[in-house]
Order: structure tokens, then C-alpha cells, then sequence
């Protein structure tokens, strides 16, 4: 068995996909799902503004909750757009679903202290 499932997350290929296409991924979950395990639908994206649209495609596809990350900092969207970090006026979206926290891997640390 599973404890859930976690559609279009951060290891994926997801970045890759449109928004249509992302939400589709997160549609069918929650379909399969049946409520059986909770759905927690990735919603990182290139943009804020990327980011956004994926969490409110989630909540609409009735996922039980979200996972996001800061947006890339480089790299561009579907129509070329370069974003480079620029989140082009959009706010932090504000999901009304809880947010659980995905780890990133942990920095190298130089040994003995050295580097500082």
C-alpha cells in the first residue's frame, strides 16, 4: 500500500509539462484516488506567477493539500518568456490547502571550518 500520492512533484519531469498538461496529471490522481490516500499535487513552476496558476489548478482538482519550492532561478516557460528569478509583479500564492515541507539536499560544508 501507499500513504499518498504526490503528482507532478519536484523530481520529476514536471517543469516540462503546460499547465494544461500539469493539471491533467493532477486531475487523473485525484480521480484514481478515490479518497482512499490523500493527493498532495506539486505546484512549483519557472515563475511565482507559474506557481500560482499550479496551486489553484490543484485546489480545483480537489487535491488534499500542495507542495512547492521557490522557482527556479533561471530557465524559461512555455512561450520563451525568460524568467531568470523574476517573478514579473506576481505575489507568493496562498494556498488554502496545508503545505507540507519537501527537504532540499543539505550544502556541502567545508571541513574543519575552513572557507569562512
Amino acid at each position: 500500500g501507499t500513504n499518498g500520492l504526490v503528482p507532478v512533484g519536484t523530481t520529476g519531469e514536471s517543469p516540462t509539462l503546460s499547465h494544461a498538461e500539469h493539471n491533467q496529471v493532477v486531475e487523473w490522481c485525484v480521480d484514481q484516488a478515490r479518497g482512499r490516500v490523500p493527493v498532495i499535487a506539486g505546484a512549483g513552476g519557472l515563475s511565482v506567477r507559474d506557481a500560482m496558476i499550479n496551486v489553484r489548478q490543484a485546489e480545483k482538482a480537489g487535491a488534499d493539500g500542495i507542495m512547492t519550492q521557490p522557482p527556479a532561478q533561471a530557465g524559461q516557460d512555455h512561450a520563451g518568456h525568460d524568467h531568470a528569478g523574476h517573478n514579473h509583479g506576481a505575489t507568493t500564492p496562498q494556498p488554502a490547502q496545508p503545505q507540507p515541507a519537501q527537504p532540499q539536499p543539505a550544502q556541502p560544508q567545508p571541513a574543519n571550518g575552513a572557507g569562512k
